[in-house]
């Protein structure tokens, strides 16, 4: 597909759990995961891209995501998911 795909994407503040970025800069997906103990451990993984500035690597980039996934640890499965559709200043 032409995707590339890049784990543990590095920035000036962090890693980037995994960003997908499509050809021609036309968009990127920025993941962050988190394991929880208990649903009332949440971690906000949006928070954390944008509190460290994550998208700001991609700003040649037409259109980007974020999204957050959080893991029970105890269920093994996806507690909460969401995503903002973000545009840089």
């Amino acid at each position: 597909l032409g995707i590339d795909v890049i784990a543990e994407d590095t920035t000036n503040k962090g890693r980037i759990d995994l960003t997908l970025k499509f050809p021609r800069n036309e968009k990127v997906y920025i993941f962050e995961f988190k394991v929880i103990e208990d649903i009332k451990d949440t971690k906000k993984p949006l928070d954390q891209i944008k509190g460290r500035g994550y998208a700001q690597k991609y700003t040649a980039v037409k259109e980007k995501y974020i999204i957050g996934i959080e893991f029970s640890k105890k269920e093994r499965n996806i507690i909460t998911f969401e995503w903002e559709h973000i545009q840089l200043i």
